[in-house]
């Protein structure tokens, strides 16, 4: 009874540690949104099981080995019948909890970071909808409907609409990209070409030294490592110039209240219906357009409210002729093929390396990643400048 007792204590205990692990991993899934941990858990926790299940199976047969060899005719026969099934079954009842709790965990894992990916990726549950269901919905109404004026003038509004969403959303995407990149020239860039700066500085006063040590006079030395090293000057000048350049652009962006920031948005849509070059076919038109919404898309980048609105005022366009089904048809041609070179676009700058900052830093939960990056650079520097105060002395 007493061991019974301790086999069921033994049980329960490596239960409750299986469950901690497992509501360990799972946490970190959920915390970093992603399935990596709990998907290793479960494919450990089967390969185990694989592991396990084959060593019982070879002591099943070791036993039924034992007995035949001890001529145990009639019990190898019972073992055989019924001792070796229910053995299995008891044994894999006892094991199965583990393999049903990291199976369990790491599909309930999988839901939520889906969810939470859904709801957190505003840009993407836009894009992803489009081609597999407008594209095809508009071709086979072409092909099994007659083609009429008012068909046409419908899906060319829809594709309009859809249109002028995804270029707010890759525009918008492309601006935070660059308040990101920007910031992080003006802090950690400025500081990398400090660290250049300082290691140019250093190189130059060892090849001094080492001209001197050869023979030349400190202003020959000077002079000649001067002329070696121009270009590389010259190029972290440029550099720093670039960031003054960014820095002053991100000081001309106009601050606005919530209220003028929704009134710049709803006021861009608009003008984005109004001016996209793709929302007419004739080439002239198109051209003029794209001037205008060069203009546009550089307003609303500066946050500039008051050059929209002149825009909006002054700026009068044409909406181009749609009366002949074979214009109408060519319009729409232009239209979804510019909804596919935005999404095409778009999954370009999801590539890029400040999509990924951006994505880092909305994980960060509080921690400025800038700053952190920032004092150890500064560190670095420090480090860097006292080895340089070392050479001149």
């Amino acid at each position: 009874m007493e061991l019974i007792i301790s086999l069921l204590l033994g049980y329960l205990f490596y239960l409750l540690l299986w469950l901690v692990i497992c509501s360990i991993v799972f946490t970190i899934s959920l915390v970093f949104k992603t399935t990596k941990p709990v998907n290793l858990l479960s494919d450990t926790t089967q390969i185990v099981l694989y592991i396990f299940y084959f060593l019982l199976g070879i002591y099943l047969l070791y036993i039924g080995y034992r007995l035949l060899v001890s001529g145990q005719i009639v019990w190898l026969v019972l073992y055989i019948m019924f001792g070796y099934m229910i053995i299995a079954q008891l044994i894999h009842w006892v094991v199965l909890p583990f393999s049903f709790l990291s199976l369990y965990l790491s599909e309930h894992a999988k839901e939520i970071v889906a969810r939470s990916a859904k709801k957190d990726n505003s840009y993407e549950s836009i894009l992803t909808e489009d081609n597999q269901n407008t594209q095809k919905k508009t071709l086979t109404k072409s092909i099994d409907e007659p083609i009429t004026v008012k068909n046409l003038k419908q899906q060319i509004s829809e594709k309009k609409n859809r249109l002028i969403e995804l270029t707010h959303i890759v525009e918008q995407l492309k601006i935070d990209l660059s308040l990101i990149r920007q910031e992080y020239n003006i802090k950690i860039g400025r500081l990398y070409l400090k660290l250049d700066q300082l290691d140019l500085e250093i190189s130059k006063l060892t090849k001094i030294r080492k001209l001197m040590d050869e023979g030349y006079s400190l202003k020959e030395a000077k002079s000649h490592v001067d002329e070696e090293t121009r270009s590389e000057q010259e190029k972290i000048d440029q550099e720093n110039e670039k960031i003054n350049e960014e820095q002053e652009k991100k000081e001309n962006i106009q601050g606005l209240s919530e209220e003028e920031m929704n009134q710049l948005k709803s006021l861009y849509k608009d003008l984005v219906k109004k001016f996209h070059p793709d929302l007419v076919f004739d080439e002239a038109e198109k051209k003029k357009r794209q001037e205008i919404m060069k203009a546009i898309n550089k307003a609303y980048r500066e946050h500039d409210l008051a050059e929209l609105k002149r825009i909006a005022s002054k700026q009068v366009i044409s909406e181009g002729q749609e009366d002949s089904i074979e214009v109408m048809q060519s319009l729409l041609k232009d239209i979804v093929s510019s909804v596919e070179k935005l999404q095409q676009e778009y999954k370009s700058l999801q590539e890029s390396e400040w999509y990924q900052w951006m994505i880092r830093i909305k994980n960060a939960k509080g921690r400025d990643l800038f700053q952190e990056l920032e004092e150890k650079i500064l560190d670095d520097i420090s480090k860097k400048a006292m080895t340089l105060s070392k050479l001149k002395n």
